[in-house]
């Protein structure tokens, strides 16, 4: 499913896909090669998950990809 977002099939990761680590709206932007509004606009139409942590969003990197390259229900 094509959402916009290119190079995600391909998009290699600078962490461990095993590393719990929760990335800022702008690292995982940067991550995907888009900007943090773009990402932001996709977050907020349900296409990729994100964690609200009081007023802080972040994103667990492996649940974005998935999401990004197998749909809805990857989770």
């Amino acid at each position: 499913r094509d959402i916009g977002v290119t190079g995600v099939q391909t998009c290699a990761l600078p962490i461990s896909p095993t590393t719990k680590h929760l990335l800022t709206t702008q690292e995982m932007a940067n991550i995907l090669g888009i900007s943090k509004w773009h990402l932001m606009d996709l977050q907020k139409e349900g296409k990729v998950p994100a964690i609200k942590l009081g007023r802080l969003v972040r994103y667990d990197a492996g649940q974005v990809i998935d999401e990004l390259k197998y749909g809805a229900g990857s989770r």
